[in-house]
């Protein structure tokens, strides 16, 4: 009936995205941003979708648009952060962190919370609830891909862990 209504088309791409039919939910925040260009929300949802995808150079212009657009977007630094971290850009991902937690200190908890420091046998003794002491870090090849993706099935970020588990494999 309202085949422009952009709060349809965000809908529709939310859904799409959630469904794991990241091509479709794209073409829905494409025509989005094709009606309304200024859209720091379709921006963010299309960067999100293009680094679930693995095109971080895509998915860092479309998060640098949306904070460019709005600059207090916290959950649009959050996610640049992610993007720059794997890029190997650790300065620009710290800043790009520091300014999330700045706008939404619920973002630092949530980091927090995926943290191998919560293992930390110096701190918490050496069980923390019904995990044992801090696991091995690996810093990449699959086994890294394989930990970060129970450490997000643990914290109930299934989608995340989906695509780390899958990377890994």
């Amino acid at each position: 009936e309202a085949p422009d209504d952009l709060q349809t088309l965000l809908e529709l791409g939310r859904v799409e995205k959630e469904a794991g039919r990241y091509d479709e939910a794209l073409k829905w925040f494409q025509r989005g941003l094709a009606l309304d260009p200024e859209s720091g929300v379709f921006r963010f949802h299309a960067g999100e979708l293009e680094y679930h995808r693995g095109a971080l150079a895509e998915a860092r212009s479309h998060l640098a648009e949306a904070i460019r657009l709005q600059p207090d977007f916290g959950d649009a630094h959050h996610l640049l952060a992610f993007v720059l971290g794997e890029m190997g850009l650790d300065d620009a991902a710290a800043a790009a962190a520091d300014r999330a937690r700045e706008l939404n200190p619920a973002l630092g908890r949530a980091e927090t919370n995926l943290s191998l420091d919560a293992y930390n046998p110096a701190r918490y003794g050496e069980l923390v609830g019904d995990r044992g002491a801090r696991p091995e870090v690996v810093k990449s090849g699959y086994l890294a891909g394989y930990h970060l993706g129970i450490a997000y099935r643990q914290r109930g970020l299934y989608a995340e862990a989906l695509r780390e588990l899958a990377r890994a494999l």
